[in-house]
C-alpha cells in the first residue's frame, strides 16, 4: 500500500495463531437493510491473546469486537473454516472478507475493533454496496456491442 511516496507493509511474522482468552459472546442483532436487501447481523466479543505481534496489533492481549451483516448471496469464495481467534484477529491484519458465521452467505458489512477506548485502538471496516442479481436480460452489459470495431 503507498501514500504520498511512503511504503507501508504490514507483516505477519511468523504463522501466530491468535488463542481465546476466556468465553466469546455472539449477539444476534436486529434484520437490517443494507441498500434494498435484508440482511442479518451478528457481534462477536472476546479476547485474544497473541504470542508475538500480527499486523499492527503488539504481543499481549487485545479485546476484539465484532460486528458481521450478512446475506442470502451465495459468495463466490470458496467457504473455508476458521478459528473464532483468527477471525478477530482480522482486525489485526486482514485476512478475508468471507463470512466466518455463515461461511458460504456474502457478507454486506463488517466492522472489526480492536482494544476500544484505548490509545492504540484501531477499527477495520468494509461494506458492500448496489449489490443486485443480475438475469439474462442484463447480460449485455459484459457483451462487446455488434459495432464494436477494432482499429
Amino acid at each position: 500500500m503507498q501514500s504520498g511516496g511512503d511504503t507501508y507493509v504490514l507483516s505477519t511474522g511468523d504463522a501466530l495463531s491468535p488463542e481465546l482468552d476466556g468465553p466469546t459472546q455472539v449477539d444476534a442483532l436486529p434484520q437490517a437493510l443494507v441498500g434494498i436487501m435484508s440482511v442479518r447481523g451478528y457481534r462477536t466479543s472476546a479476547t485474544i491473546v497473541l504470542s508475538g505481534a500480527l499486523g499492527w496489533c503488539m504481543r499481549g492481549r487485545h479485546s476484539v469486537v465484532q460486528t458481521e451483516y450478512i446475506s442470502d448471496l451465495t459468495d463466490p469464495q470458496p467457504p473455508a473454516a476458521v478459528s473464532t481467534a483468527r477471525a478477530l484477529a482480522d482486525g489485526c491484519a486482514p485476512a478475508s472478507t468471507a463470512s466466518y458465521r455463515e461461511p458460504g452467505h456474502l457478507v454486506m458489512y463488517r466492522a472489526t475493533t480492536v482494544d476500544a477506548e484505548t490509545p492504540s485502538a484501531v477499527t477495520l471496516m468494509f461494506e458492500r454496496g448496489n449489490v443486485r442479481s443480475l438475469s439474462s436480460t442484463d447480460m449485455s452489459l459484459f457483451s462487446i456491442p455488434a459495432d464494436f470495431t477494432k482499429e
